[in-house]
């Protein structure tokens, strides 16, 4: 990235003498972009022999304004421990007791919802999948989630193999996302419109895994 020289001109007037003008010059300052804004660790790991199944959730109303972009990645957790991790500056708005009672429900599907501020200018199905290659890809019993805070908790989710084996398609869990979390996420609820995704998805394939 070329560099940028600050210049700063400095000029001195006496009231009688001649005028006179002097040029310095600054240390140069190398300008580089916030590290980690594109994917840089590689190719995600080698795919299981099911396919996983990547999906974009996009809201019905109209597309929301366009995300902040920041100079640095959004950080994460390395290993998370917990199904819930919220990594966005402002609490996630809504019914979290909700959503921490949908999480501890006993189900065969497990669950890891990852909530940051934006995706720092990243395509988020990129970001979606080099949150997968930092934590592993998903298990075959497990749905990730990413919700983008600044683009109106925009989601992108990421199913593990045995959806697929159990009949799940991308456009059918599509439509669960459009019928259980929007609906609630738009009029400010967004923690029980997870509460409600998370519902959905145990009744509509837990029993079956």
């Amino acid at each position: 990235m070329p560099r940028i020289f600050v210049y700063v001109i400095a000029a001195a007037l006496a009231a009688s003498a001649v005028v006179a003008a002097t040029l310095v010059m600054l240390k140069p300052v190398m300008v580089t972009p916030g590290a980690g804004v594109r994917a840089d660790s590689g190719p995600v790991s080698a795919q299981p022999e099911t396919p996983l199944v990547r999906g974009v959730a996009t809201a019905l109303p109209a597309k929301p304004e366009t995300p902040l972009v920041r100079g640095a990645a959004v950080a994460w957790p390395a290993k998370p421990e917990t199904a819930l991790v919220l990594a966005a500056a402002e609490p996630l708005p809504g019914n979290m007791a909700r959503l921490h009672e949908e999480l501890q429900m006993h189900s065969s599907i497990r669950y890891r919802i990852l909530v940051v501020d934006d995706s720092a200018g990243e395509d988020k199905t990129d970001y979606l999948d080099r949150v997968a290659a930092a934590w592993g890809e998903p298990a075959a019993d497990m749905l990730l989630l990413v919700v983008f805070v600044r683009d109106n908790y925009d989601i992108r989710f990421l199913m593990g193999a045995h959806f697929r084996q159990m009949g799940a398609t991308v456009e059918g869990m599509l439509a669960t996302v459009r019928r259980a979390y929007f609906p609630r996420s738009r009029q400010g609820d967004v923690a029980g419109g997870l509460a409600g995704l998370v519902a959905a998805v145990n009744a509509e394939y837990g029993e079956s895994m």
